[in-house]
């Protein structure tokens, strides 16, 4: 057992530019109870929080029972924030075993210890009820049994006391006794200074950040003794005043009135003759030393001023998944869904939801100028009662036809159906005549006025069976001479306000009808005839299959993509509102905290984003599964490619974690759902935009947007599943990892800047931020500067692929712009590493073919490309097992100036004797001829690939430049100079990206173990992203300059050394 459970050692919290904590340095002995005092805004909490490892110390350390940080001893901690939080729909049993497990508390004795617990503090019975139907001071009880369900060995309390009656207040101390007598360690900060009075045996007290009280309360009140004794006579007498100040050792007398005197002793007084003096002036009713108590050391004091990381992310990840899909809204809503949706095809196969045209009731005036009035005639044949009963039995037959197709229903369901859509209202419709001749205004005065029922004019005169003309007709002609030829075929329409449009649309239709008959019986042809000729049957396209034949699906397959992307688009939707209202839940009822003490934000952040996704994962199973089976059953299944539905998944992890993260950061930022449409405005249009690309991509699904979008994380999802659903489209594999991995790149991002925000956001409440205010926390308080990043990314960029080392540069030019502190030279080193993926970017954008090439060997489609890929891999190998043997040594021994610029010296040297022995021989010959002369990549061989892996451990010296060692091993084993420098930037992707993902890898891990921020947390993520782009597009103009990529190695080398 360590001799203090805490020990806080200079430790300073700053937020922008506001310091929290100064300079602190504390120690809690084990085993005591220290009262932790201070004002408001003195920096308690904050405190609390570092202690807790909420929040991390800008500078100082922290040591929790006898461990780097709370996070390893997170089972042993029992923490109560001072704003109180439960799960109000979470029943009081299950609440205290969630808790218990996030502790690290299993097994059957579980229920057994909680049920205890509930008959200590007076809650019998309470096991099965809700939260919510709890009063408040009963859910504070709950929590404070939460807090010590796990019997922890060190309890943080934050105003345990606040709100409890008295009855309450005293049970909660009795209870703190008892686990003081049990030798447990306990703070607790309070206001209540009488409650610490009676239980702590230590204060401290901090004031603006600062400590200004520390040690055993005896002692204190030893320090502030008034040295002062209160003296209440039994009679008072005016004469007594005087009498006891001429008592020796009293230096002065208060007057309390009605209570008496208060006797000020001089330093040095004896107490015992001051008391036996004032017996000796008069009998006293109360006579005793006044102790000074912490009320009055406090505003004395403030006055002197201005004024197991897995399992507890499963276990949330479970919590999150049973609180959504465990509900009855949730199971009603998922399964409710499909069924109404198969109830609504059923009725519309049944002919329920049959559209008909509205009855058409009224007076039809007609003014037909023609002269045989065929438009007339027309109509009244078309409405007649015989012509309606023709139509109707022709619907129905063809109707009895369509449902004959559809493999639901019975007969008799399927002949009343039929009925149904014949038996349609007959209209009631007149066909009035109006001369030519008469007057038309009267007319439309009746249909505007409905007299007479009219609600239809039409007005046909000869020109109205002329040929309208085309726009080749009009070009060339005057307005005046236009609008002449623009009425030929042109007939008019008056209506009333109220006839329906479909009513005008069916009548129009009918007359255009008639006029066309017309134009084709005056050129001598016969309409019946043209029908005939212009019918069609009905054309099935056979789909040709190495098992047979089998009728072709070209509607399914063109609904395919909707249905993918919508299944895609509702899974991710429905996961993130999820994540987003837990996140509120969780912050609004002021439960974060209380999580936050059994494990980290990020791990909190990531649970919740696995639990809500399993519920996304669940609903896309479900209507994926019902949409399979309906393929199968209606043997369209054939039509969904394999790969789909493994990538569809694929896709759905992308999709969900973009979003999700953003849903969760947005969530965390505001304590009601009301506070969150601002910020999730912005995500649902993000998460719309695929809508927008639908046609385009879907029209052209290898078209430039198609492709560009595919690159863009948030759109990649969606958009590939559009493109992977149309017919005959083949992505290639090239694309289909190229557009995943930039698509996981752009998740691990947004995952940071999630986490970041979270951090902030979940303790943060009040007004709510902005959009731009969330891109703020983003980047709090980050130690690396914008510019700095820009300029660390210019020198990785410039120096990869030139033959001076670009590791050794970063660390001097680190050193030069101040980032070789201590408490970050991990972090640092770590980036410089890190942000070699610009290189790694630059050479797959210049070296595109040669990948592809590589790609297609190892699937056994090119023999040049797999030897190249072989010989890689064997150069790379001797490097990958020895910097993971060494890399302790190297870090610890090599990361440092001195030894860089050591190695640079040595590097010059090694490159003049390059360039005098080796090249000498090229001096005289042309540039065109030194670059020729050797051998070529395809021709390299196993061995002299392995011998070029060994010249490249040597640049594992930092200070060593990796491709001076490559190229000049690469001419030793007889390469062309070019050929040598592309071998060189191609083993620069397997070495480069495994010393990223090792040392990205490694730091998170030891970070996360220590407790530590992680070189994002510390250096910020947007400065990191921006190093790595400056770090690409700078490799990619060093990479493509002459003396690079077609030169010679020694010419490179000349321009480096300015020969």
């Amino acid at each position: 057992m360590p001799t203090d459970a805490i020990t806080i050692s200079g430790v300073t919290k700053r937020f922008r530019d506001k310091v929290a904590v100064n300079n602190l340095s504390l120690r809690v002995p084990t085993g005591s109870v220290c009262g932790f005092l201070g004002p408001n805004g003195a920096g308690k909490t904050t405190t609390i929080r570092m202690v807790m490892s909420i929040f991390y110390p800008d500078e100082g350390k922290i040591r929790v029972l006898d461990k780097a940080s709370a996070i390893e001893s997170k089972n042993l901690i029992g923490y109560l924030p001072e704003e109180r939080g439960v799960y109000r729909k979470m029943k009081v049993g299950a609440f205290l075993r969630y808790v218990a497990k996030l502790k690290g508390v299993t097994g059957s004795h579980l229920d057994e210890r909680i049920n205890d617990w509930l008959e200590r503090v007076d809650l019998p019975g309470v096991q099965n009820k809700r939260c919510e139907e709890l009063s408040k001071g009963m859910q504070q009880k709950v929590q404070f049994l939460g807090t010590i369900i796990h019997d922890p060995d060190l309890i943080i309390l934050d105003e345990p006391f606040s709100g409890l009656d008295p009855v309450n207040v005293r049970l909660v101390r009795g209870l703190i006794n008892d686990m003081k007598k049990a030798g447990k360690t306990i703070i607790f900060s309070t206001h209540v200074l009488h409650q610490a009075e009676l239980l702590c045996d230590r204060v401290f007290m901090i004031n603006k950040g600062e400590k200004i009280l520390d040690g055993p309360m005896e002692e204190i009140r030893e320090q502030f003794n008034p040295r002062t004794i209160i003296a209440e006579p039994t009679a008072l007498d005016s004469s007594h005043h005087a009498a006891l100040g001429a008592i020796p050792g009293v230096d002065s007398v208060t007057d309390r009135n009605a209570d008496g005197f208060a006797l000020h002793l001089n330093e040095g007084a004896n107490t015992d003759e001051v008391m036996a003096g004032a017996l000796a002036v008069t009998p006293m009713r109360r006579l005793e030393l006044q102790r000074a108590s912490l009320e009055d050391i406090f505003v004395s004091l403030v006055d002197l001023g201005d004024s197991e990381d897995s399992v507890r992310v499963i276990t949330i990840a479970i919590r999150e998944f049973l609180a959504t899909a465990a509900t009855k809204a949730f199971i009603f809503g998922t399964l409710a869904l499909p069924a109404i949706g198969g109830i609504m095809l059923l009725l519309n196969a049944l002919g329920a939801f049959k559209t008909s045209d509205p009855k058409a009731e009224g007076t039809i005036l007609v003014a037909d100028g023609t002269d045989t009035a065929f438009v007339a005639s027309g109509l009244e044949a078309a409405y007649s009662p015989e012509a309606i009963r023709a139509a109707r039995e022709a619907v129905k037959e063809k109707t009895e036809e369509m449902l004959k197709n559809i493999p639901i229903g019975g007969e008799n369901e399927k002949e009343m159906s039929a009925e149904v859509v014949a038996n349609q209202a007959v209209p009631s419709v007149h066909i009035e005549r109006i001369a030519p001749g008469d007057d038309f205004e009267a007319a439309k005065s009746r249909v505007k006025d409905n007299a007479d029922d009219a609600f239809l004019l039409f007005v046909v005169s000869e020109r109205s069976v002329e040929i309208p003309p085309t726009d080749a007709d009009l070009d060339g002609l005057s307005d005046d001479e236009q609008s002449i030829l623009k009425a030929r075929g042109a007939f008019e329409i008056y209506q009333n306000q109220d006839t329906r449009p479909q009513i005008v649309e069916n009548v129009r239709r009918q007359v255009q009808d008639l006029i066309v008959n017309e134009r084709i019986v005056r050129e001598g042809l016969d309409p019946a005839r043209i029908s005939e000729l212009r019918r069609f049957p009905t054309v099935e396209a056979r789909t040709l299959t190495d098992a047979g034949e089998a009728d072709s699906q070209n509607n399914l397959a063109q609904i395919l993509p909707f249905v993918f992307f919508m299944l895609l688009w509702i899974s991710v939707m429905s996961g993130g509102q999820y994540l987003l209202m837990s996140t509120i839940e969780e912050k609004s009822t002021r439960v974060m905290e209380v999580l936050l003490s059994a494990i980290s934000p990020r791990e909190l952040l990531v649970g919740k984003i696995i639990g809500q996704g399993a519920v996304g994962l669940l609903i896309l199973l479900i209507y994926g599964g019902m949409g399979v089976f309906a393929a199968d059953h209606f043997n369209v299944l054939s039509l969904i490619p394999a790969r789909l539905l493994l990538m569809a998944l694929v896709y759905f992890f992308i999709a969900y974690a973009f979003f999700a993260s953003l849903m969760a950061a947005a969530g965390s930022a505001v304590s009601d759902i009301r506070e969150a449409s601002a910020l999730t405005s912005p995500i649902m249009m993000l998460l719309m935009l695929p809508f927008f690309l639908w046609v385009p991509i879907t029209q052209n699904p290898e078209g430039i947007i198609a492709v560009v979008t595919s690159f863009i994380p948030p759109l990649t999802p969606f958009v590939m599943v559009l493109r992977m659903c149309q017919p005959g489209v083949e992505i290639p594999m090239w694309e289909l990892i190229a557009t995943t991995g930039v698509a996981l790149l752009g998740v691990l991002i947004m995952v940071y800047a999630a986490v970041k925000i979270f951090r902030v956001g979940v303790l943060m409440y009040g007004k709510p931020p902005s959009f731009v205010g969330l891109l703020k926390w983003i980047r709090y308080d980050p130690i690396m500067e914008w510019w700095q990043a820009v300029i660390l990314g210019l020198v990785e960029g410039v120096t990869e692929y030139l033959p001076i080392s670009s590791t050794g540069h970063l660390i001097l030019a680190s050193a030069f712009l101040g980032l070789d502190g201590e408490n970050i030279s991990t972090s640092v080193d770590a980036f410089n590493i890190i942000i070699q993926g610009g290189a790694i970017l630059a050479v797959l954008a210049l070296y595109t073919s040669r990948v592809l090439q590589m790609i297609r060997g190892i699937f056994g489609r090119d023999v040049a490309g797999r030897r190249l890929a072989f010989n890689i891999i064997i150069a790379f190998f001797p490097a990958a097992v020895l910097g993971v043997m060494f890399n302790d040594f190297i870090e610890s021994s090599l990361f440092k100036p001195v030894p860089v610029i050591i190695a640079l010296a040595l590097g010059g040297v090694w490159m003049i004797w390059i360039d005098h022995h080796k090249l000498k021989a090229h001096r005289d010959e042309s540039p065109e001829e030194a670059v020729t002369e050797g051998k070529g990549i395809e021709e390299l061989t196993a061995r002299g690939a392995l011998a070029i892996g060994l010249f490249q451990c040597v640049a594992m010296w930092p200070g060593t430049s990796r491709s001076m060692m490559t190229i000049a091993g690469g001419a030793l084993v007889g390469l062309r100079p070019k050929d040598a420098a592309e071998f060189s930037f191609l083993l620069g992707l397997p070495t480069l990206g495994g010393a990223c993902v090792y040392k990205l890898a490694k730091n998170l891990k030891e970070s996360h173990d220590a407790g530590a921020e992680n070189l994002f947390e510390q250096l910020g993520v947007m400065p990191t992203v921006l190093g790595i782009a400056v770090a690409t597009v700078s490799a990619m103009l060093a990479v493509n300059t002459g003396s690079a990529r077609s030169g010679t190695t020694a010419s490179a080398w000349r321009w480096c050394w300015g020969r």
